[in-house]
């Protein structure tokens, strides 16, 4: 879609695909943290004071010149939006103002080839591009003629993108909206020019896109106000200066006949400070692994017999399962045959049992049987194998009845492969009072609004959990409850007592209305008046969102309705976009996020398994933990008045309540549960016989869900449900 708003073809400007190439470009930004402060983003502005504007200013302001190395780039960009700044600092360095215009990811590349060739003919002595993964070695001393703050500007603007980051804001129907919403506040600035406004995120990506065409932006300008349009970055606390800006500009709105809040267009809290991302095999050492074996040859050897004899050899596993059996007919015999193969678990006993049995008339009498423990041999691999040392098939002599029989076995052992991740949360059935969640959570500015960040008292509770691996302590799983801010919020805690990954509830105003956006299935949207609840889910940046409904479905063969928690799942890194949730039977989900990254959440058993070479392992449990969360948030219950925080009102018909509905918080008594919020009370009144519980001993599979309006599915199996999403049926 074109940009075809009054105001775009007054300016001559496409100002919704500028604000698309911005967008692509802050992306680009976002990806490398290190240009958000610190010693390498001083770098940046050195070379482009020194080196760019006088370059760009030389070659003048063709397409071919509008794409400048990253970090300078991004210099440019924050100093293009203080346009009277920019017009100061222009003019006193170079003599003129650069103009500018946003390009698309494919213009830059393309743009950027140019440039590095007439780069390295001006300036052989500069790079064009420098390493963004780590400060530069070297900072060159100079006398800066720049009067803004770009250092400080870089800082602030880093965080811009966090705030357009949600797909809506690449929605034509969003944008062209943001861009009618653009041109009704310049006619209330020209309206009110003394009048200090700020105005939605919407807004604002759209202003900044007409700042990046400087000259343009300059012209529009003049002939409207004859000055910038200011904008006021200070805090947004009650009572702090942008407090009464935001106020003063919802009443001009007002005044004018219409509204200046627009879902998903309002402050989302802070980001969380930039950071590298962690490396990839961080956590390896806690996945599962398996060694493989095969056995290559057996042998056996008799001393002492005066006549031939048949023996049966035969090995199993500590679990009883069979892995060879095979005849040997006299004594001092080979068996080649096919290779067997077995594996062992890393966290079993490596060991196999070698049983000898004699043939006698019409059947087989045991001899003796021996354990053999392959610790030492499997060391031996795991050793070769940091060496870069290939293994060596390995003989074992294994004597029986003081050595009168010998079973000679020749295997093969491969180094470990990783199977899956396997962790179990133990609950603690016992949530504290907190005065404010700021008490209990390391990062309470990341989930809390500025309002209630500032009040005094904001009652919650809170409760930590173990997160096991394999009965060992490897994580903890910290839960906040508010029903005052409703605010449910987790937060996972490694070894280090660091948060690594945080999920929490957020209002439905974050994401846009379904009429705002063209294409549904792209965007992320919430109803809250159907009951939709969603937490988001974070490591070093927004990881996804999961959404909680409760829904119901008929069952074949079973009178009325079964009603259930539908989760969707959308990933906000990588490949974003909506992922397979598969509802399992017994509260169990089976989720695909990426080809590498299958998840199966199950509530009854309180387990959380996750394939192999899955990448982000925190925020994977942070997202199954919301699961639970979600849960507890949408399942209706008869409560008293005086009791709607608290999920406890309601029990199961068996008695048994799921571990993980514990440790989400069952016990708590602010709970900002849609019972709470007097929200889909109607599921009680008309099927409450059968509505969902704690147990989920009625629960069944329902099908696949990609994010899309729930089409319940044919009932399946609990295994054809686990091949369908990649898991496959050992994962059980």
């Amino acid at each position: 879609m074109s940009g075809d708003s009054n105001l775009s073809q007054t300016l001559g400007i496409d100002l919704i695909q500028a604000a698309k190439n911005e967008l692509e470009f802050l992306k680009l930004v976002d990806d490398n943290p290190n240009l958000c402060k610190g010693s390498l983003v001083k770098n940046a502005i050195r070379r482009y004071e020194l080196f760019w504007l006088p370059f760009a200013s030389r070659f003048g302001s063709s397409p071919a010149l509008q794409a400048a190395p990253l970090d300078i780039a991004w210099v440019w960009h924050v100093h293009m939006l203080a346009p009277f700044y920019y017009e100061q600092d222009c003019l006193n360095i170079v003599s003129t103002v650069l103009d500018h215009a946003p390009l698309n990811t494919t213009q830059r590349n393309l743009a950027l080839q140019l440039t590095r060739d007439r780069w390295y003919g001006a300036l052989p002595g500069e790079p064009f591009e420098v390493d963004l993964t780590k400060p530069p070695t070297l900072l060159t001393e100079y006398r800066s003629r720049i009067q803004y703050n770009l250092e400080e500007a870089c800082y602030r603007q880093f965080k811009f993108y966090y705030q357009v980051s949600l797909p809506h804001y690449s929605d034509d129907l969003f944008l062209k909206s943001a861009a009618e919403r653009y041109e009704h506040h310049v006619q209330l600035k020209r309206l009110h020019p003394d009048v200090s406004m700020v105005p939605c995120y919407d807004v604002q990506l759209i202003w900044h896109a007409h700042q990046l065409h400087p000259l343009n932006y300059k012209q529009t300008k003049t002939e409207l106000f004859g000055t910038p349009l200011h904008q006021d970055v200070t805090g947004r606390t009650p009572g702090s200066n942008l407090y009464r800006i935001e106020l003063k500009t919802r009443s001009l709105w007002e005044a004018a006949g219409e509204r200046l809040e627009k879902a998903g267009a309002m402050y989302r809290g802070d980001p969380p400070d930039p950071s590298p991302p962690a490396p990839k095999s961080l956590y390896t050492l806690l996945a599962c692994q398996e060694y493989s074996f095969e056995i290559q040859k057996v042998e056996f050897e008799a001393v002492g017999l005066k006549r031939l004899l048949n023996f049966v050899i035969q090995m199993e596993n500590l679990e009883g399962r069979i892995l060879y059996s095979q005849t040997f007919k006299g004594v001092n015999q080979e068996h080649f045959g096919a290779p067997k193969k077995f594996t062992i678990e890393n966290g079993a006993e490596p060991a196999i049992i070698v049983s000898v049995y004699k043939w006698e008339i019409f059947r087989t009498r045991l001899i003796e049987k021996c354990q053999v423990d392959l610790l030492p041999y499997v060391q031996e691999v795991v050793d070769a194998e940091a060496a870069t040392v290939s293994s060596q098939p390995i003989t074992i002599d294994v004597p029986f009845c003081s050595a009168q029989y010998t079973v000679k076995l020749t295997l093969k052992i491969d180094p470990p492969s990783i199977i899956k991740h396997c962790f179990k949360v133990q609950p603690m059935k016992k949530f504290v009072p907190c005065n404010h969640p700021s008490m209990a959570l390391s990062f309470p500015e990341l989930m809390l609004s500025p309002s209630d960040l500032a009040k005094v008292s904001v009652p919650c509770d809170s409760s930590t959990h173990p997160v096991l691996w394999r009965g060992y302590r490897v994580f903890r799983y910290r839960v906040v409850h508010s029903s005052k801010a409703l605010l449910s919020a987790l937060e996972i805690i490694n070894l280090y007592d660091q948060v690594v990954a945080t999920s929490h509830t957020i209002s439905p105003g974050s994401f846009p209305e379904r009429s705002a956006v063209e294409d549904q299935q792209k965007n992320i949207v919430q109803n809250e008046n159907e009951g939709e609840r969603a937490m988001l889910i974070r490591g070093n940046k927004d990881c996804g969102v999961c959404i909680g409904k409760l829904t119901k479905t008929s069952d074949r063969g079973i009178p009325g309705w079964q009603h259930y928690v539908a989760i969707k799942v959308y990933k906000l890194f990588g490949d974003r976009g909506w992922c397979s949730v598969r509802k399992l039977g017994h509260g169990a989900f089976a989720m695909q996020l990426d080809p590498d990254t299958n998840v199966q959440v199950d509530l009854k058993l309180n387990t959380v398994i996750i394939s192999p070479r899955a990448q982000n392992i925190p925020q994977i449990l942070a997202l199954a933990f919301s699961v639970s969360v979600l849960h507890l948030l949408c399942i209706p219950y008869v409560s008293h008045p005086s009791r709607k925080s608290s999920p406890s009102s309601q029990t199961s018909p068996s008695g048994f309540i799921s571990p993980s509905i514990y440790s989400a918080g069952y016990l708590s008594s602010k709970v900002p549960t849609n019972v709470c919020l007097s929200v889909r009370q109607d599921m009680l009144e008309t099927s409450e016989e059968r509505v969902c519980h704690y147990d989920f001993n009625e629960d069944l599979p329902c099908g696949c869900n990609d994010g899309l309006p729930n089409v319940v599915g044919e009932n399946v199996s609990d295994e054809e449900s686990l091949e369908a999403a990649g898991c496959g049926s050992a994962w059980r």
